[in-house]
């Protein structure tokens, strides 16, 4: 019996700890497709995206893999040296990317299976 009361306060503790990660993650990819949307309308918008960018980068990558992050990292890092209308379109890009890490780390059925 005691050890069925160790088994499951441990399947919740996991339990727990993977829905406070899955909503933090959500969380931050949420934040940086907001910003994302707004750098494409407005130029001065850029390097906060970037710096949301560059303290979420080590987040991101204990749970999403690094082959969906690399893209944002590309766009990211050109920002400056690109024109105005490529700018927009890395902007849209990103927001792209975000919304794609939110579907990643949601829960749903083709996710679990």
């Amino acid at each position: 019996m005691k050890r069925g009361y160790i088994a499951l306060g441990i399947i919740a503790a996991i339990s727990l700890l993977s829905y406070f990660a899955t909503s933090a993650v959500a969380a931050r990819a949420e934040k940086l497709e907001q910003l994302a949307k707004a750098a494409c309308t407005d130029e001065k918008n850029i390097q906060a995206m970037t710096d949301e960018w560059e303290s979420s980068r080590n987040f991101f990558s204990f749970f999403v893999s690094h082959a969906h992050l690399e893209p944002i990292d590309y766009r990211t890092e050109g920002l400056d040296y690109v024109s105005k209308d490529e700018r927009q379109e890395s902007c849209a890009e990103i927001v792209a990317y975000a919304k794609e890490i939110k579907e990643l780390i949601s829960l749903s059925l083709y996710n679990v299976f």
